[in-house]
């Protein structure tokens, strides 16, 4: 299969949903929340109209779960499958704290095998696919398409085993903190949104992350097609594979992120705290 066309109608169409989201930002925009209290903003639908568009502009063929548009069973007899969330973030737009990214990923029976991940504030891009390798790009949107791939550069994980950092979300940040004594390897400990999460961990300047509540596809998928192209580690928190294009798209349990195998032994002790 060859990924080069999904990759890029993947990077552009996320380049340019995030700099719809900047527009948005820099206006008044409208909140109003779900049935379960998530928010939603007009960026959040703008960004989702535009992926959408793109993607089926390209490739009519291919099926679409996208976090802000009806879901349709359709997807489920297809072998391949996008799988998006426009604003990955949408409490960190509100707040104005720039920590929000697009997610966009394709899933190939049941696996991601393109990943995209676009970070508007920091105007950085990641993205892998099967085959292609996994790559940052900084200064995303001020470089043409043809310019992205010579401003690429391939990342990896780390191979510390000791003086590791782990990223938390804001929430967990205190608790975590306080009980460093019993994480032994642990330096330093950072606050990050969760798809950024894993493009720190796959770039190799963090290395352990654990999300302890329930996410859905779209929260992971393209984050785990980078990760798992650096060389990380990502699993629910039972240790199970995450598969993907699945009838109920809800990843109930949390999941964890590691650089190494010879860390797991952190995540079992964060899941002790």
């Amino acid at each position: 299969m060859n990924l080069s066309a999904h990759l890029a109608v993947s990077i552009r169409a996320a380049i340019d949903a995030g700099q719809t989201i900047l527009d948005i930002r820099a206006r008044s925009f409208h909140v109003e929340h779900k049935t379960d209290g998530s928010p939603v903003t007009d960026a959040d639908l703008a960004a989702d109209s535009l992926i959408r568009e793109r993607l089926s502009a390209a490739f009519p063929e291919i099926p679409q779960l996208t976090e802000e548009t009806a879901d349709s069973a359709a997807r489920l007899s297809a072998a391949d499958c996008f799988i998006v969330d426009p604003l990955d973030g949408t409490r960190e737009f509100v707040k104005q704290n720039g920590e929000f990214t697009v997610n966009i990923a394709l899933v190939h029976d049941h696996r991601p095998v393109v990943g995209v991940i676009y970070a508007p504030c920091l105007d950085q891009l990641w993205y892998a696919a099967e085959g292609i390798g996994v790559f940052r790009v900084d200064s995303a949107s001020q470089r043409s398409d043809s310019q992205l791939p010579e401003a690429a550069k391939p990342i990896h994980v780390s191979t510390r085993t000791k003086n590791l950092t782990l990223l938390v979300s804001r929430t967990s940040l205190p608790t975590v903190e306080a009980k460093l004594d019993n994480l032994p390897g642990v330096v330093c400990v950072q606050p990050t949104s969760s798809s950024l999460k894993g493009c720190r961990i796959a770039e190799g300047s963090a290395d352990v992350s654990i999300c302890n509540h329930g996410t859905y596809e779209w929260d992971t998928a393209a984050m785990q097609c980078i990760a798992a192209e650096a060389g990380a580690i990502l699993r629910f928190l039972d240790g199970s594979e995450i598969v993907y294009n699945r009838s109920n798209p809800h990843n109930e349990q949390g999941h964890f992120l590691c650089n190494r195998p010879e860390n797991l032994k952190i995540v079992d002790k964060l899941l002790g705290l």
